[in-house]
């Protein structure tokens, strides 16, 4: 029996209020949209809609905060640990859903990043990072991106930008996956995106990979 536990990183210590805020509004996102956490989720567990509604309230106690006043800067803190105790709570739900179901894709897609299984001495960067192929999904809307695949056991990320990144366009973080093949669906029709990809293995990133473009149809 495959065991995914632990396999999401929730180590947020290191992320600035800035970067928190954006990591967890892009998991509130994901989440609201995954087909695997439609259903309604346990009492005391924070859902999708719940997470970004405490990720809004947190930015407006980070902004009130920038003063440095003192009862707000704890205001700030006091709900950064509330945030942050949520999302890791989360994170070990996603964990024991995708082991009892024995699902990978539970975990991907989620915006949580995928701890890697390989050891932390494999240079990420030995690799070089390449999208192989771009292709029209079964559906409408869809593009299937195949990675290099990189021989140890790493998680792919996967950033998309909308116009062309060369002339002002910005890139938006996808996910992190498991395999090298993956689907992007919903997207818009009749625009043209690029995707990027690099390997993360255990929080060392290789450089990302050239991006390559394709018209979504």
């Amino acid at each position: 029996m495959l065991n995914f536990l632990d396999s999401l990183d929730t180590w947020f210590g290191k992320l600035t209020n800035f970067e928190l805020i954006v990591r967890f509004a892009a998991i509130g996102d994901l989440l609201a949209v995954h087909p695997a956490y439609q259903d309604p989720f346990p009492d005391g567990l924070a859902d999708a809609a719940q997470i970004k509604a405490m990720v809004a309230s947190f930015k407006v106690k980070v902004d009130a905060a920038a003063g440095q006043d003192r009862a707000r800067v704890a205001e700030r803190n006091k709900a950064r640990e509330e945030l942050v105790l949520a999302v890791t709570l989360v994170a070990r739900y996603i964990e024991i859903r995708a082991t009892i179901r024995q699902d990978p894709s539970m975990l991907e897609h989620t915006g949580f990043r995928i701890k890697s299984r390989g050891s932390k001495s494999s240079a990420a960067a030995t690799v070089s990072p390449e999208v192989y192929s771009l292709k029209k999904g079964n559906e409408d809307g869809s593009v299937v991106v195949t990675a290099k695949r990189h021989p140890g056991k790493v998680s792919y990320i996967i950033e998309m930008c909308k116009g062309d990144p060369a002339n002002g366009g910005i890139w938006t973080y996808i996910g992190h996956f498991l395999q090298c093949k993956n689907v992007i669906t919903k997207l818009e029709t009749a625009m043209k995106v690029y995707f990027r990809i690099r390997y993360d293995i255990n929080g060392n990133l290789s450089e990302w990979s050239a991006p390559v473009g394709i018209i979504v149809t």
